[in-house]
């Protein structure tokens, strides 16, 4: 996109985005989250696999990007319904230019963009600006936790590691990401762009070490194991997936516990709990759906 200007506090600054694919914007880009965050998106781009759903939004004072906030667009289905929803991720402002009302101008810029083409919009505020997003419209809300119950071992399943950067693995990630049908309550779909940032394809790779896929079930699943206790982080299959089923099969000779970064569909066998974790608090703007009900964003749809 061209660059345009804006006046923001009486100085001018250039604004630019949606430029994934202009080399110099998406290098500022990756020098800013390389300085902010410890990442940069190039590998992820490199690897086909920033789609079109995220589109970058940012601030620029001459060759010097001085503030961003990226929007994420993802479907999620909860009790056989559609949502288009909008999230606010990796923003950022410069130390040297904060207090000048950057951050404000482009949140205020992307609300604006999207009104009335999404359901709803979130984000993840970390506790030194849980005070900022409420003028925003925002407010805190609280999620879930889930634990499967009466698991037992499945020795007829076979389960295969991922290696998401060997080829014909990749498309089994990409594909079931891609292709996933509702596998539990607030489930995003067409998700594989951000499945694959977490999974070997930028910095952000934390969890391309806890991949499984279940040929039987045409499924992958999302697992870390420690202490006994196994955590199921997301299920990806063209097909509806027999949670406890899977769980069984991926279980290990000491798992005493399954603990799920989701809330299943099925009350039987689950007990439900209020989770939050450390210095990440969940803001939503325009639904009630986590007041009503209790709720989980997995991991793999954070931005």
């Amino acid at each position: 996109m061209p660059t345009t200007f804006t006046m923001i506090q009486n100085k001018v600054y250039q604004f630019d985005f949606d430029y994934k694919n202009t080399d110099f914007r998406r290098r500022q880009l990756n020098e800013m989250t390389q300085q902010t965050f410890d990442f940069s998106f190039e590998s992820w781009y490199q690897g086909g696999c920033w789609e079109d759903c995220c589109v970058p939004y940012s601030l620029f004072d001459g060759e010097r990007m001085v503030s961003h906030v990226t929007a994420s667009t993802i479907p999620f289905s909860l009790d056989g319904r559609l949502y288009r929803t909008l999230q606010l991720g990796t923003v950022m402002t410069d130390p040297d230019y904060r207090s000048h009302g950057l951050s404000r101008w482009l949140i205020e810029k992307v609300l604006a963009d999207y009104q009335n083409r999404v359901d709803f919009v979130f984000l993840f505020a970390n506790d030194s600006v849980l005070d900022f997003y409420p003028k925003f419209g925002f407010h805190k809300v609280s999620e879930y936790s889930a634990e499967l119950q009466n698991i037992e071992r499945q020795n007829n399943l076979t389960v295969q590691r991922l290696d998401p950067l060997l080829p014909d693995h990749r498309e089994i990630l990409y594909r079931t990401a891609q292709q996933n049908v509702p596998q539990y309550r607030l489930c995003p779909l067409e998700n594989q762009s951000l499945v694959m940032l977490y999974c070997g394809y930028s910095d952000l790779n934390f969890l391309s070490d806890k991949l499984y896929y279940l040929p039987q079930m045409d499924a992958v699943a999302v697992a870390s194991f420690e202490g006994g206790v196994m955590t199921l982080h997301d299920v990806l299959s063209p097909n509806k997936v027999d949670l406890i089923q899977l769980a069984g099969a991926l279980m290990q000779s000491d798992t005493k516990k399954c603990v799920l970064g989701f809330i299943p569909e099925q009350s039987e066998n689950v007990i439900i709990t209020p989770f939050h974790e450390p210095d990440t608090t969940l803001f939503v703007k325009g639904t009630n759906l986590f007041d009503k009900h209790p709720l989980r964003v997995p991991i793999t749809a954070h931005t």
